[in-house]
């Protein structure tokens, strides 16, 4: 008996963040958890494995044979946001993965979004609108895939003290507080703040570059910071 055994490959991954960091550089993801298992092979033998990026950001899945694979996020890396939990129009399920033979004799794969669990079922060619440019995003043996950090908004007002304060009755924010919110659009209009990265001691990373300057009150006296890094740390 003379047994054949089909020609195999790998392709890395390595989770990065969708920002460079305030120093301009890439920053790598870790424990991002990934499953990809096959929709099809050529020789009939499934394929099922589920990885995490290591310190490096990188995973690798070795073995793929020729054949059709879906790949899927299982779990994003600690403050980021799975793909199907981003906002329309960037949410998307998956990927999809063609595993052929090249013109050299050796496998190649090519790599299709997918923006429907359903859409796993779709061919190559109905597919050909969401392929992923490997030029763009393959970097040293590895596809770059991105997450995007979550983020929260913020809002706060300016206290002033009470003039109507009585210090003699227990302080109560709804009868006697001590410090009331600043209405006075006049005194408002003067007010404004920077917002600054830092540490998590608080220090302040770059003075002379505040994220947000001039932050000012709307009409209602509320002052409004949105998109701050989830896990992140900031000083006004």
């Amino acid at each position: 008996v003379i047994l054949n055994e089909a020609k195999k490959t790998e392709i890395k991954l390595r989770k990065i963040d969708s920002e460079l960091d305030n120093k301009g550089k890439q920053v790598l993801l870790q424990n991002a958890k990934f499953r990809i298992y096959s929709e099809r092979t050529i020789d009939n033998i499934l394929y099922f494995e589920e990885r995490s990026s290591g310190i490096d950001g990188i995973v690798s899945f070795e073995g793929l044979k020729e054949g059709e694979y879906i790949l899927e996020e299982l779990t994003a890396p600690s403050g980021y946001l799975l793909p199907k939990f981003l906002e329309e129009p960037d949410k998307f399920f998956g990927w999809k993965l063609f595993v052929k033979l090249g013109d050299n004799g050796e496998l190649k794969y090519d790599i299709y979004k997918l923006k429907y669990r359903e859409d796993a079922k779709k061919t190559e060619e109905q597919l050909k609108d969401s392929k992923v440019d490997l030029n763009t995003v393959l970097k040293d043996g590895a596809v770059n895939v991105k997450n995007k950090i979550r983020t929260v908004n913020w809002e706060f007002k300016k206290y002033i003290e009470n003039p109507n304060f009585d210090p003699s009755k227990e302080v109560d924010e709804k009868t006697n507080p001590k410090y009331i919110p600043l209405t006075d659009a006049t005194k408002l209009k003067n007010i404004s703040f920077n917002l600054y990265e830092a540490d998590y001691y608080g220090r302040i990373i770059d003075e002379n570059n505040p994220i947000k300057r001039n932050i000012k009150a709307d009409p209602n006296g509320v002052f409004h910071l949105e998109g701050l890094k989830f896990n992140g740390y900031y000083k006004l």
